[in-house]
């Protein structure tokens, strides 16, 4: 799982390009997430645990989805 504050991990035609390719690897991109630079201050250097609860809708490429992270 890729998970960022913005979003995509690319911009412009670069976008879908960059969805496809995760999507082909098994990498979930999980866009628009908020506060992560309190859960980095909060995490530090320890490892946490991202359980992710996306809505169950066939057919769509992206969903809203529930994140939330466990520390250690």
């Amino acid at each position: 799982m890729i998970g960022v504050d913005r979003s995509g991990v690319r911009n412009g035609t670069d976008h879908p390009k960059a969805d496809t390719y995760c999507a082909d690897h098994g990498v979930f991109v999980v866009e628009n997430l908020i506060n992560l630079d309190k859960l980095r201050a909060e995490a530090g250097d320890n490892d946490f645990v991202v359980h992710l609860y996306p809505w169950n809708v066939k057919d769509f490429t992206g969903v809203p989805s529930r994140v939330i992270a466990e520390l250690a």
